[in-house]
């Protein structure tokens, strides 16, 4: 039992870091219709990737400060909705910081609010999956009877 929470753990740590890679992606297809940004002709990729990897290394923080990839906190709130919200909140002020110090990049303001919405609804929807799948008869939750025998 404790592998397997051990296992769902680690998926849950790997989804949650990666929801930023998803929605860079989705939002430049969204955006400028090619998820592709070399092919792109009115953007600079290098900003862009320096921009993620920011993002990245924020959403990573966020996300264990306010524990949405975490196992154990998963059915403290109902749908984890405050604490994806405080996540992404604090990234997307961190990189409201980073561009308002770093005048050379030229980023999209729609790019940004749009990668910033689709990391809230997916981070909310990783947690209400993983809730889902461990409320299912094969997941970490199903209880086992044990008998214990003895005075303390």
């Amino acid at each position: 039992m404790i592998s397997r929470i051990h296992y769902y753990d680690a998926l849950l740590h790997i989804l949650v870091f990666s929801l930023p890679l998803f929605a860079f992606g989705m939002s430049s297809y969204i955006r400028f219709g090619n998820a592709w940004l070399p092919h792109v002709n009115s953007v600079v990729p290098n900003y862009y990737l320096i921009f993620l990897l920011f993002t990245e290394f924020v959403w990573i923080l966020a996300a264990n400060y306010y524990k949405l990839s975490s196992v154990t906190e998963l059915f403290w709130e109902y749908t984890g909705i405050r604490a994806a919200f405080l996540a992404c909140f604090a990234t997307f002020c961190l990189q409201a910081t980073l561009l308002v110090f770093g005048r050379q990049l030229i980023i999209s303001r729609a790019f940004i609010l749009l990668s910033n919405a689709i990391l809230f609804l997916c981070a909310v929807a990783v947690r209400n999956l993983f809730r889902l799948a461990s409320a299912s008869s094969t997941g970490p939750r199903k209880c086992q009877k044990i008998l214990v025998v003895g005075t303390d």
